[in-house]
């Protein structure tokens, strides 16, 4: 659909081992998710057992959802902190790129 963006497994690896700005905008920018409804980011879990999550973000209504069939809500703690740093790095990259997300973050 228009109204989703559909990122990859590797897109929140790259938050989690710091990737440079440009590298991050150049892998994501593709999907043009500044225009899109929900943002979609498939998350393949190792442990305690290997499966696949989905997470979905409507930044218009701030939330953010996580599917996830086989876990409870404690072992995701992580995982939530690590998909807010890659929102709002989404978001900060939109703008700094002439694509204005008017969405405040921590850093700007």
């Amino acid at each position: 659909s228009r109204r989703c963006a559909l990122f990859t497994t590797y897109d929140l690896l790259m938050v989690h081992y710091n990737a440079m700005d440009d590298e991050v905008w150049r892998q994501m920018h593709k999907t043009e998710y500044w225009g899109r409804d929900v943002w979609v980011l498939p998350i393949h879990q190792s442990s305690p057992v290997e499966h696949w999550v989905l997470c979905t973000v409507s930044l218009n209504m701030r939330e953010l959802f996580l599917y996830d069939s086989f876990a409870e809500a404690s072992p995701w703690k992580h995982e939530v902190s690590e998909i807010i740093c890659l929102v709002a790095r989404l978001v900060l990259l939109a703008n700094a790129n002439g694509y204005p997300l008017h969405i405040v973050t921590e850093e700007g």
